[in-house]
């Protein structure tokens, strides 16, 4: 039997008007009622029934572009999307080319995974493009299992996941990181500090390994002190640098595992009055490299033409695993280049 609104409102104690706020994430529902209604709602398996708010016979046409954050809230404006904007227009360019719709969705608790299965379930979209997802998160894993159409972006390297339904669409982190680190060596750097990403998503483990393969390949000693935990956050970039303080961590240059977290470190050592050092990150947010942070251009522009092309168009080689290769971003020049190159050109 089919679970309705209704009785979820029944067994949770609410209205039927409170199971939708709560499904909608509107923030007038109190925390206690939420997590009941939740609650309820996973127990009952309850899938919102979206049909009526969809755009008739325009269901099959809308390819869903997912972010999932779980840094993300909605009561205030958050960095922590900034690095997904170029993707997210690469995306509804292609999709507009091929006169499809887009649906967008930040995923970052559990009323919104709601969200997102009722969208699948009740055919308002006809496949999605995941991005931001954790490695062998239970959610993700539920989707690679069932029959629903999904390119999953920077998310593995395991084969296996691949099927007719599943396309694995993955930026060659290990190698730009590899370059990033031995620019530093080349200048003259002996003790490179790393500051990770949050490491359940998968990103942040390959540029881990693409920076330890640069230390061991040049000699260099690979030290664990020099590779400080960070989540992607500004702030973990600036925790990272107090801490090395705190335990008289010496390093000659940084590596932050992207943008943001490299602006937190070079912001730790200005305020606390710490000679000025070579600072990479990755992802060439616009404003680093005025700042002094050269980066790597992942060219996302790449990827969501090939996530499209997997979900709706000819998916040629959707059986295998599809790498883009990011540009370092050193110079002013290279800098403007990847703000105003060709989407078609190759990266």
């Amino acid at each position: 039997m089919k679970i309705n609104s209704t009785e979820v409102a029944k067994k949770a104690g609410v209205s039927r008007s409170t199971v939708s706020r709560v499904i909608n994430n509107n923030p007038s529902v109190v925390e206690s009622t939420r997590n009941k209604v939740l609650k309820v709602i996973q127990e009952l398996n309850y899938t919102p029934n979206t049909n009526a708010q969809s755009l008739a016979g325009k269901k099959s046409s809308v390819i869903g572009l997912f972010i999932f954050e779980d840094t993300y809230s909605p009561s205030y404006n958050s960095s922590c999307l900034e690095f997904f904007m170029n993707f997210v227009s690469s995306v509804g360019e292609e999709v507009f080319r091929h006169k499809h719709q887009l649906l967008i969705d930040v995923i970052y608790n559990q009323a919104s995974q709601v969200r997102l299965r009722s969208l699948f379930q009740n055919g308002n979209i006809s496949s999605g493009i995941f991005i931001g997802a954790a490695m062998h998160d239970e959610f993700i894993q539920e989707f690679i299992k069932s029959n629903n159409k999904v390119a999953l972006i920077d998310y593995s390297d395991d084969k296996s996941i691949i099927n007719e339904y599943i396309s694995l669409v993955n930026t060659d982190d290990i190698s730009a990181a590899e370059e990033i680190t031995n620019e530093l060596i080349n200048v003259g750097s002996k003790h490179i500090l790393h500051i990770t990403g949050n490491t359940k998503k998968f990103t942040a483990n390959q540029r881990i390994k693409g920076y330890k393969k640069a230390i061991k390949n040049s000699n260099l000693t690979l030290s664990p002190d020099l590779i400080v935990k960070g989540d992607f956050t500004e702030e973990s970039g600036y925790t990272a640098i107090i801490k090395c303080l705190e335990r008289r961590i010496y390093f000659d240059s940084i590596f932050a595992a992207n943008d943001l977290m490299a602006r937190g470190a070079q912001l730790a050592m200005s305020d606390n009055s710490m000679p000025e050092v070579p600072i990479w990150g990755y992802d060439n947010l616009q404003g680093s490299l005025p700042l002094g942070i050269m980066s790597a251009d992942p060219c996302l522009e790449q990827s969501a033409i090939k996530a499209v092309d997997n979900l709706i168009g000819s998916g040629a080689e959707k059986n295998k695993i599809h790498y883009t290769k990011a540009r370092l971003v050193k110079s002013m020049n290279d800098y403007l280049k990847c703000f105003s190159c060709s989407r078609n050109s190759n990266p």
